[in-house]
């Protein structure tokens, strides 16, 4: 009997899947992983786009969105090309609001899933050109959907 590694983008925890990679994630009913989400104050925005992608081929999350201090992507599988997980949209931050403001990354972290909550909720959370791209490839994996944190937040000690 061979036993199965988790591949790099997870940990087996208590018979689980404990999220790495990814900071918030979006489930639905059944447990399926519908939209995974990176948030990064500090770090490219290339090197964050190539870790989701990776993450969301392992898991099979449809939706991904990629969240760094001045650009917001959206990522979609579209079961065609190679790779099969394009960019469908990108926006600069500050067409979202509450999230350019962000000074440290649990905080950063903390208000991206407080906004991900009110655009499920249906509220106005950002600028039209951006809300758009949410309600077409976002909106739909957080209907019904509860969003998470995919790990602890903890704030680093000071000193």
């Amino acid at each position: 009997m061979t036993s199965q590694l988790p591949s790099p983008h997870e940990c087996c925890y208590s018979g689980s899947v404990l999220d790495r990679g990814v900071d918030i994630v979006v489930t639905s009913p059944t447990g399926h992983r519908a939209l995974v989400v990176e948030a990064k104050l500090n770090g490219r925005i290339e090197d964050a786009t190539s870790q989701l992608q990776e993450y969301m081929c392992a898991v099979g999350a449809e939706v991904g969105l990629v969240v760094v201090r001045d650009r917001i992507r959206i990522l979609r599988e579209t079961y065609r090309g190679e790779p099969s997980i394009q960019v469908v949209g990108e926006f600069p931050i500050q067409q979202a609001d509450h999230l350019a403001d962000a000074r440290d990354p649990v905080d950063f972290e903390d208000r991206i899933q407080q906004w991900l909550e009110a655009l499920r909720d249906h509220e106005q959370i950002a600028a039209p050109p951006l809300l758009a791209a949410l309600t077409d490839h976002v909106l739909p994996a957080l209907v019904e959907g509860t969003v998470r944190a995919a790990r602890p937040r903890t704030r680093q000690a000071a000193g």
